[in-house]
C-alpha cells in the first residue's frame, strides 16, 4: 500500500507541474543558477542528468538549497547509477531504456 501511495503522490506532482526541467552541467555551481531560475520561475520538478559532471553533488546541493522541489536523476543506466543517485537525495529517476530488474529496484 506504501508503494502505491508513492506512485500516486508521484503522479499528481506530475499532473500539477506538467514539466520536468532537465539540467545537465559540467560545473555544480551552474547548475544550481539554473536550478534557482527554474524554482524562481514556478518550476517544481528538476532532472538531473547522471551523464552530468558530479551529478550525485549537484543533487544533494539542489535539494539543500531548493526543498520545496522535487529533484531527481535521469540518464541512469543501471543499478549502480540508480544506488548512488538515491544515495545522494534523488527523489526519481529515469533511464533511457526499459530494463525490468532497474524498474523493480
Amino acid at each position: 500500500m506504501q508503494q502505491q501511495l508513492e506512485i500516486s503522490n508521484w503522479l499528481d506532482t506530475l499532473r500539477k507541474s506538467r514539466v520536468i526541467a532537465v539540467i545537465r552541467t559540467q560545473e555544480v555551481a551552474v547548475g544550481l543558477a539554473l536550478a534557482n531560475a527554474i524554482a524562481a520561475g514556478g518550476g517544481r520538478l528538476i532532472e538531473v542528468a547522471w551523464n552530468s559532471n558530479q551529478p550525485a553533488q549537484l543533487i544533494e546541493t539542489l535539494r539543500d538549497a531548493l526543498p520545496h522541489c522535487v529533484i531527481g536523476c535521469g540518464t541512469v543506466l543501471n543499478q549502480a547509477d540508480l544506488q548512488d543517485a538515491i544515495a545522494a537525495g534523488a527523489q526519481f529517476g529515469f533511464m533511457p531504456h526499459v530494463e525490468p530488474d532497474l524498474i523493480r529496484y
